[in-house]
């Protein structure tokens, strides 16, 4: 009998000294025990959108980050490698955590100051490598932290670390609000190892309101640095936008990763506003990263895109018989989107009409934007959209309907609205 293939694990490392490690849990524990009670202490009766946190509390909550770091290093110092049970290892500090008098977050509206849950889990594909995720308590909100650990035989070690950085710099809704520098809900994956061994993390938060219904995600692509503080990042990206209950869905594989979520609403026949899905999808070669197609799940929002991206992005993605045309109909939408103040050219679309023959292909109506409309600017625009294999293309835009497509479909239109439940790489 011929074997197909086998792949053997072997983690056998021996753990450095438990009672060194047990003296400093306890020394840790109660400085948390600390932090927590005097963190409740600033507590708001009722948070709501105008919340806005003391001084106080942005060292309170740096000094509980670390400590509940060194709490879980520590404790996975006292454990042997070989035998290392992530679950046994959680519910073990959970336990310690509860003994000492500091409780599990509640629900959103109730978070509260002082709270704090961890996970812990060993990654697929990496018998050496453990990820725990700590979160702090915040009113309405959450702040993650995330830390990769690596054995070797000194037993477990911190490798990577990922913590809140001063998200208020980049968000302007915060600087007004004045709020504390945090990491939202975590999404992550970690790639299977290359044929060097090297792997990559790719990290996606958003930040959780009581009361905000738009918020932001940022995206992190990250492998480890000279220190486990200073990961080297290879990619780092905020987008403004994120609807909740609309992902974000991450894949990954030895050199890529998809990432999808729900980034607008957009309105479609007439009947009212449905969230749009986005997609970003990245090669990761070394330590470079380049964006690859596709840049949509579906034909209506490639064409969005399409129009809202520059003409050097998206003239790769244009059939040439059709360039010179397309380009001038960039220009336009693009001229009318800067001289509107940023105002979207486009109104979604009133149909997504698929073609019928051989060819994926359709046919999108777009209604323009009626304020300060260009005398240039028809009230309505027509793309026809190809398909070819995993990547879309656009033909031809104009201002007339192209002729063999008829109707104007709009069952198709409610996939546009949908996230698929899992997705590929």
């Amino acid at each position: 009998m011929k074997a197909i293939g086998a792949a053997i694990s072997i983690c056998l490392l021996v753990a450095p000294s438990l009672h060194a490690s047990r003296l400093r849990q306890s020394g840790v524990l109660r400085k948390i025990s600390k932090t927590a009670q005097k963190l409740r202490k600033l507590q708001p009766p009722e948070p709501d959108a105008a919340y806005r946190p003391p001084p106080r509390v942005k060292p309170l909550l740096a000094e509980l980050r670390r400590d509940v770091r060194d709490l879980v290093s520590d404790t996975l110092a006292a454990s042997p490698p070989a035998s290392t049970d992530p679950t046994r290892v959680q519910t073990e500090i959970l336990k310690r955590l509860q003994e000492a008098g500091v409780g599990l977050p509640g629900p959103l509206a109730d978070r509260k100051f002082g709270t704090v849950d961890i996970t812990i889990e060993r990654p697929s594909g990496h018998c050496d490598l453990l990820v725990a995720v700590t979160k702090l308590g915040v009113p309405c909100s959450l702040d993650n932290s995330l830390y990769v650990f690596g054995q070797d035989r000194g037993g477990w070690n911190l490798v990577l670390s990922l913590e809140a950085q001063d998200c208020s710099k980049r968000y302007k809704y915060l600087r007004k609000r004045k709020w504390l520098p945090l990491q939202g809900d975590l999404t992550y994956a970690i790639s299977p190892p290359d044929k060097a061994g090297n792997w990559f993390l790719v990290a996606a938060s958003v930040i959780e309101f009581c009361k905000y219904d738009w918020r932001g995600i940022e995206y992190k692509v990250v492998r480890p640095g000279s220190s486990p503080y200073s990961p080297k990042v290879l990619l780092d990206q905020v987008w403004h936008i994120w609807i909740p209950g609309g992902g974000p869905l991450l894949a990954v594989s030895t050199d890529r990763f998809r990432l999808v979520f729900d980034d607008d609403f957009l309105m479609i026949g007439g009947t009212g506003a449905q969230a749009l899905a986005e997609v970003h999808r990245w090669l990761v070669v070394g330590d470079q990263v380049k964006r690859i197609p596709p840049f949509a799940l579906y034909p209506g929002g490639f064409a969005e895109d399409w129009v809202s991206w520059d003409w050097e992005d998206v003239a790769p993605w244009t059939l040439p018989q059709f360039g010179p045309q397309d380009r001038e109909w960039h220009s336009r939408l693009d001229e009318y989107h800067r001289k509107s103040g940023g105002q979207s050219p486009l109104v979604g679309r009133d149909f997504v009409q698929p073609c019928p023959g051989p060819e994926k292909k359709w046919v999108i109506g777009s209604p323009t934007n009626s304020e300060n409309r260009p005398e240039n600017m028809p009230k309505e625009i027509f793309f026809t959209v190809f398909q070819k294999e995993d990547e879309f293309y656009m033909g031809e835009v104009g201002s007339t309907r192209p002729p063999g497509c008829p109707g104007e479909a709009g069952a198709e239109l409610q996939d546009e609205a949908a996230l698929p439940k899992t997705i590929e790489p």
